[in-house]
């Protein structure tokens, strides 16, 4: 039994009239049928929902959509493609019903985050049009000249997936096509994460940035379990989630006998609108994977001059990656692969076929990985897990040779060690000391809700109060006091903070629960 516990921090009060509290009336159905060379769309509720009497050759895809983000946080998405169908067919009809089950929420996501991205910005959205729509010509020149290449058939699909996600949206299957209309539509949905690193290169300030969470990986006492989770820290105004499942039998490639790939049952926290995970959490059932990232800035602006469009976005080549890899190793492999420069992470991949409960996991396990622009650096942390009984990740930079490039280390001199430090940052010193008090589910998830910032010594700064709520594992920075007086922007006050935690408690992959709940951070206010 595989059990994933999702739990919402609840920064703000949000009235949202779409869901009826009813579950009834909060759970869809739908299917995608292609008769005579037609795809057509049916959704309805679940109580009133009748399956297609029709030659089931003509099913291309079916799901369902759970509305319960007014009850839970979270909305739950679940979309099976028929095995019988050819790729193209799989990705678009899964795209399509997504579309159309998500479009009321997908119109709240883009007024709530996408919307004021080019408001009074006209000369950097015609920078994001003009970069967009060269990487995307270039990457559909590549999918037609290596056609039986498994990497651009794989970016081909992702590309046939999203305009299916519009076509859903719309109400209006117009097919599989290699062409997007508008590369600041839904496609600035799913590069939303690279902005802030363009704008860097522009040298423009005021565009928002996702740029931290928390990450602990755990084994338990005698090698019991091992617990891999993430809390997800953004602008409250993203805090329409959704849990997704994608259950597709693709091919790895069009030879003859390619195939399925490794990544055909993942399962990902999203948002409506988005083909990724942007958190990113994911978990790729069928090759028994967990993939997780927090984000390292990058203080060095002549590294900027490297983004360039010729590339392939950090979305399709993780979704890519999850699809193709089977492994830990093979996932950098793929992933790095025409690296576009932006959005700088450190990855973690935990291998879970190479870990049986009872016993210390195998070597690569834990595979480590950190993107620096265009440079990247990866390393076996197997032996580390195992020796500290944790690896815990916190937005700063680890490998050496990056915390110099990047100038993490000299923001450390500069700054101090709270936000910067990767030995002695507060998140660091705090999963040092707490780590150990986490033996159980329970536990694991007061770990990682943790906020006890007003007397927690680790959370302490030389700021007016003297502490932030940012120094912690679970923000809560508009706790932090309006006319209070910080070093560093990040320490004060801001709708920003922890909005999620994700899970994964292992035994097996074969059954999933999920167990959505709202919550508020667990901290003490004086």
């Amino acid at each position: 039994m595989f059990t994933q516990y999702l739990v919402l921090f609840v920064a703000s009060t949000l009235t949202l009239t779409l869901a009826n509290d009813d579950p009834s009336l909060q759970r869809f159905r739908g299917h995608v049928l292609k008769n005579n060379g037609k795809y057509e769309i049916t959704t309805a509720l679940a109580n009133s929902y009748k399956e297609p009497n029709i030659n089931l050759n003509y099913i291309l895809a079916t799901g369902f959509w759970d509305q319960t983000y007014n009850t839970t946080g979270w909305s739950v998405l679940e979309i099976k493609a028929s095995d019988n169908q050819t790729n193209i067919d799989q990705v678009y009809s899964v795209g399509l019903l997504e579309g159309q089950f998500t479009r009321e929420l997908t119109g709240m996501q883009w007024q709530n985050s996408i919307n004021d991205i080019c408001a009074n910005k006209t000369e950097f959205c015609n920078y994001l049009k003009q970069f967009f729509q060269i990487q995307l010509d270039w990457m559909y020149t590549q999918i037609d000249s290596y056609p039986d290449d498994e990497y651009w058939h794989q970016v081909n699909l992702l590309l046939v997936q999203l305009n299916g996600l519009i076509d859903g949206n719309q109400n209006k299957p117009r097919g599989p096509r290699k062409e997007l209309d508008d590369p600041l539509g839904f496609f600035l949905f799913q590069v939303v994460e690279s902005v802030g690193d363009l704008a860097d290169r522009l040298n423009i300030s005021d565009v928002e940035r996702h740029d931290s969470c928390s990450a602990l990986i755990k084994i338990l006492p005698n090698n019991s379990d091992i617990f891999v989770s993430h809390a997800d820290w953004s602008n409250y105004k993203t805090m329409l989630k959704v849990i997704k499942r994608y259950i597709m039998p693709l091919k790895r490639s069009l030879a003859a006998g390619s195939p399925i790939i490794p990544g055909a049952d993942m399962i990902f926290s999203s948002y409506p609108g988005t083909l990724h995970s942007v958190d990113d959490f994911y978990m790729t059932r069928s090759a028994q994977m967990t993939i997780i990232e927090t984000t390292i800035v990058n203080s060095n602006p002549n590294l900027l001059h490297n983004i360039i469009p010729i590339s392939v976005p950090e979305w399709i080549r993780v979704v890519v990656a999850n699809r193709l890899a089977n492994s830990g190793r093979e996932w950098i492999d793929k992933f790095f692969l025409y690296n576009d420069g932006t959005y700088n992470n450190q990855w973690m991949i935990a291998d879970f076929k190479r870990f049986t409960p009872g016993q210390s996991p195998k070597s690569e396990f834990l595979m480590v990985a950190e993107q620096l622009v265009t440079d990247f650096e990866s390393q076996d942390m197997t032996d580390t897990l195992i020796n500290n009984t944790y690896w815990a990740s916190y937005n700063n930079v680890y490998f050496p040779r990056f915390r110099n490039l990047s100038g993490e280390e000299a923001m450390v001199h500069e700054k101090g060690p709270e936000l910067y430090s990767w030995k002695n940052s507060s998140r660091a010193r705090i999963f040092a000391r707490d780590h150990i008090k986490v033996v159980d589910l329970p536990t694991m998830i007061h770990m990682m809700r943790y906020n006890d910032f007003q007397h927690d010594p680790l959370s302490a700064c030389n700021c007016t109060p003297p502490y932030s709520s940012e120094l912690t594992i679970a923000a809560r920075c508009d706790l932090n006091p309006i006319n209070g007086t910080y070093p560093d922007s990040p320490l004060g006050h801001r709708v920003h903070g922890a909005t999620d935690a994700k899970m994964k408690k292992v035994e097996e992959y074969d059954e999933i629960t999920y167990e959505p709940n709202s919550y508020q951070v667990e901290c003490r206010i004086a």
